[in-house]
């Protein structure tokens, strides 16, 4: 009789779900920098993000007050 003697620990579970995972977030991403986007855009709702709103080079900032 042929005794089966693959073990997988517990190491290797770990890594093999946080392949799965990374997996499925880098799909959605993806999806969503190509499918959702350009939508977004038609619909006038900006893709980039918020975060240049305290950049005092952006031309988007207020310019100061003296």
């Amino acid at each position: 009789m042929l005794m089966n003697l693959a073990y997988i620990d517990p190491g290797t579970g770990a890594i093999v779900l946080q392949i799965l995972v990374a997996a499925i977030l880098g799909i959605g991403v993806v999806f969503r920098r190509i499918f959702i986007a350009p939508f977004a855009a038609l619909f006038g709702r900006s893709s980039k993000s918020e975060g240049t709103a305290g950049d005092p080079d952006s031309p988007d900032s207020p310019s100061p007050q003296a």
